[in-house]
């Protein structure tokens, strides 16, 4: 049973990252997209 939860508690950290990491990335995607939009408008 503790190994599971070990697991758990691993994966659920990992997960938490990759969403973490990802919202960065949408959110510097966003940023560029804007100086783009204002160097080309």
């Amino acid at each position: 049973m503790y190994w599971k939860l070990k697991a758990f508690q691993s994966s659920y950290l990992s997960s938490k990252l990759l969403v973490s990491i990802f919202l960065k990335i949408l959110n510097i995607s966003s940023i560029v997209s804007l100086k783009l939009d204002r160097l080309f408008f």
